[in-house]
């Protein structure tokens, strides 16, 4: 499927679509080095298109390069400021670039951005509408907080949104692993420990913790 994309990108070098998925491809199952050569390529054909500069800050930190990184997510910012996604990816690399400072803020910014969402997705719930996309968005966002709450250290409030998270389906065992984690950070190793690892993160589980499939 992917040789398939990538012909296809090839073939329509200004297909903004085909260049993007085949791009999303590449960042998650090939070297840094490639998918930050094809993200180059793909923002030199769309310089002023925010998703070829999104991904291009995705590649650039996946390839160890933070303080490039962080420039790409910034120009995102300048154009999208209520990104979430955007603003934790800005405190990721500032992270790495050992400005905390800075990071925390970002974080800060995510997670008002990220808790003004909840309310409405769970009235959206309670009543129905779209009920599939809300229950998997609630999920996404209460993952999305525990990630931001764990950023600042925050480790017991990140505990309680992977709980959160958890309650909306955890197909591929995120919430189980930063609930286990979180536990871990707190000292309540013995709580951590009895919660089955999931099997389904494609990972070892390294205290032989009984494993339990994620759900749907």
């Amino acid at each position: 499927h992917l040789e398939i994309l990538g012909e296809a990108a090839r073939a329509c070098k200004t297909d903004f679509h085909a260049r993007t998925q085949y791009l999303h491809l590449l960042l998650y199952n090939r070297p840094p080095e490639e998918s930050l050569a094809e993200a180059r390529s793909v923002t030199v054909e769309f310089p002023y298109r925010s998703l070829s500069r999104r991904l291009l800050g995705v590649a650039l930190a996946k390839a160890g390069r933070p303080e490039d990184a962080l420039a790409e997510f910034d120009w995102v910012v300048g154009l999208y400021p209520d990104d979430a996604d955007m603003h934790i990816a800005r405190a990721e690399s500032l992270d790495q670039l050992g400005e905390k400072t800075r990071a925390d803020a970002a974080y800060a910014t995510a997670l008002g951005l990220l808790e003004a969402r909840v309310p409405r997705l769970l009235c959206l719930q309670a009543y129905g509408t779209g009920r599939s996309g809300c229950v998997n968005e609630l999920r996404d966002t209460y993952l999305s907080i525990a990630h931001c709450h764990k950023g600042g250290g925050a480790f017991a409030e990140a505990l309680e949104a992977y709980r959160s998270a958890g309650e909306y389906g955890d197909p591929w065992g995120a919430a189980a692993l930063g609930e286990r984690e979180m536990l871990e950070c707190l000292g309540r190793e013995d709580e951590a420990k009895a919660i089955p690892y999931p099997v389904n993160t494609g990972l070892q589980d390294p205290e032989g913790t009984p494993q339990a499939d994620g759900g749907a």
